[in-house]
């Protein structure tokens, strides 16, 4: 019994921290892309003051941008 539930247990947390990971990869692919697109269009680097990426419902991943006036 207390071998299945260390079993159970370890299982759990592996699925737990798996997609955490998930998370925060697609979260910083999604940063990198949109970063590569803005400066594809023509954008420069300091035109961008930041680049927040976000998990929602829908879209499942969302990016908030914000540029320097100028």
């Amino acid at each position: 019994m207390k071998k299945w539930l260390i079993t159970s247990a370890s299982v759990a947390i592996c699925a737990v921290l798996l997609f955490v990971g998930f998370i925060n990869f697609e979260k910083y692919k999604l940063k990198r892309d949109v970063e590569e697109y803005l400066l594809m269009k023509g954008y420069k680097s300091s035109d961008i003051i930041s680049i927040t990426t976000h998990y929602g419902k829908l879209p499942s991943f969302g990016a908030r941008v914000i540029f320097a006036d100028g």
